[in-house]
């Protein structure tokens, strides 16, 4: 796992091995999957639903404390997609409106999940096994990076997808003030992806 500039995100280096049943993607292919992601990234960067959900969520939990953030996440962690708990998450306009965009990629996305300043889940396009993502990697890279910031993480498994995909992340900025509000996570499948690229070249080579 690492960091990258926004600009220089489709400079990658070649993944180390993995285990066995997650695929070690060359240079190529991890920046073509990028790309792809990055696409995503930029179009709801911006987005207005996306941004006020961030922004109402940070006042909410302005005054959550660090116990009361994990309890949340045992709250979470003890019940499963039918809770009450995920039914509210599940039912927000923003979660909606992603798992419409996620259904309607062909299979090319997996999974959208946005996170406000203090990486609690605002909205997510699908359940997911946390509610809190402040103690890992793609909040930690991104959005502890400040603006600009981006974070790829390695193939994993989509447990709820039952897919392998590559999340990449970045921090999301108020429009008005360019400070980091929250963060962004786009899960793009491996398996669909690969297939995209190999199109594209077959196409470029007849034409």
């Amino acid at each position: 796992m690492r960091i990258v500039p926004l600009a220089a995100a489709l400079l990658c280096v070649a993944l180390p091995a993995m285990a066995e049943d997650l695929p070690t993607l060359s240079s190529d292919q991890e920046a073509f999957i990028v790309s792809i992601a990055l696409e995503e990234l930029d179009a709801l960067h911006d987005d207005e639903g996306v941004l006020f959900a961030i922004e109402e969520q940070n006042m909410l939990n302005a005054s959550l404390s660090a116990r009361g953030i994990k309890a949340l996440e045992r709250s979470w962690l003890a019940g499963d997609s039918h809770s009450l708990m995920a039914k509210e998450i599940l039912g927000r306009q923003e979660s909606y409106f992603l798992h419409r965009r996620r259904e309607l990629s062909g299979g090319l996305v997996d999974e959208y999940i946005v996170m406000d300043a203090r990486g609690v889940a605002v909205a997510i396009s699908d359940y997911t096994p946390h509610y809190y993502f402040g103690a890992e990697a793609k909040f930690i890279e991104s959005f502890g990076k400040g603006a600009g910031a981006v974070h790829v993480s390695e193939p994993n498994r989509n447990d709820a997808a039952h897919r392998v995909q590559v999340e990449v992340t970045t921090t999301i900025t108020s429009p008005a003030t360019g400070e980091p509000i929250g963060a962004l996570t786009v899960g793009i499948d491996v398996e669909t992806a690969l297939e995209e690229m190999e199109a594209e070249l077959a196409s470029a080579d007849q034409s």
